[in-house]
Parts: C-alpha cells; structure tokens; sequence
C-alpha cells in the first residue's frame, strides 16, 4: 500500500533545538505508556482497557515498535516513542485503517520527501513552550484505503488556509483535527504523575 504525506506548509516556521528527550535519557515501560495514553485518551479503565490494549497491541503486531531487546527483557520507550503512539492512535480515531498509519508513520515521522517537515520535526515544535500550540489536520478517504493519509499542520489563525484545500468534491474524506500540543503536554503530566 502507497502512502503519501502531503505536509502543507502555511508559514516559515523556525526550527526548534533537539530537546525531545523529556525522561533526560530515562525511558518508560510499556505498562506505563499505556496508562498514560489511556489517561490522555480518556480510556475508562474498567470498561475500556481491554479495547484499547488492543488497538496497541495490533499496532505492535504490525510491526509500529522496533523489536525489542529479547524476550524476558523490558523494553523502554523514550518521549519520541510514545509521541509516535499517541500520533498513531489519533488517525486510528480519524478514520485511517491501522496498516495504513503504520506504513504512514514508518515513511513520515523521520523524513518527508522536499518541501516538507517530518512528523517528529512537528513534535519537537509542539513541545516548545514559548510557541503557540500546534494543531494537526488530517483527511482520510474512508472508502479507499489505497488513497493517502494526508496531514497538514498549522496555528489557528491558519485554519481558513488549511481547511480551504480540502474540497469533498470527488472524495468520501474524513477530517480530523488535533492540537498535538495539548496532547503533549497531557501526555508528559501522564508520564510524570506514575
């Protein structure tokens, strides 16, 4: 399956330092990062936890993590780990079939073909503090899942510019749109609080 990454670029955002590693080199387990997405998700525990382990755990069949160091020994996720998770998870609920998010995720979270800024490049912006938050937009053609996620990001008073290329005309598209900021910053008081 083809997946494309069509970023829209809306400003000349300035590059953020490489400061991405919030644990100061200490990761999390695996049950901790499912926790903390559970609670940035709004996963009730009772009800819910088994659905959404799932949805994890087929994302994990899927090959989403890179392989772990052997069995018997705890794999440790790192901010970016669990940023990439969260990320899946949120075009999951847009719509987006998981093979796809994960074939999207494995070519775009890195590097992106120019023009262009990788989905991790986007993370390292939404954590600045002194930057205003972040929205991702995403559009799926439910109908197709050969056709492309494509993802824009931009700030609020950018929304006209990005909604404005969506046109609905000779697709069946789905949009979604996240602040990724937000859901960072939930994310990391998650982490911390366990």
């Amino acid at each position: 399956m083809y997946i494309y990454i069509h970023l829209k670029l809306c400003d000349s955002f300035g590059m953020l330092a490489k400061t991405t590693n919030i644990f100061e080199n200490q990761g999390v387990s695996y049950a901790r990062l499912e926790t903390a997405l559970a609670q940035v998700f709004k996963v009730d525990v009772e009800s819910q936890r088994g659905w959404f382990r799932a949805r994890i755990q087929h994302l994990r069949r899927l090959n989403f993590f890179p392989h772990g160091p052997g069995r018997g020994k705890v794999v440790q996720y790192d901010f970016m780990e669990a940023a990439r998770l969260l990320f899946a998870l949120e075009l999951e609920a847009a719509g987006a079939d998981p093979k796809a998010v994960v074939q999207f995720l494995s070519e775009s979270w890195v590097g992106v073909p120019s023009p262009g800024e990788s989905l991790s490049d986007l993370v390292r912006k939404a954590v600045d503090p002194r930057k205003e938050d972040l929205f991702i937009i995403t559009w799926i053609n439910v109908f197709d899942q050969d056709a492309p996620i494509g993802t824009g990001h931009g700030y609020p008073r950018q929304f006209p510019a990005l909604l404005g290329n969506l046109s609905q005309d000779d697709k069946a598209l789905r949009v979604g749109l996240f602040n990724l900021s937000s859901r960072l910053r939930a994310l990391r008081t998650a982490l911390s609080r366990q």
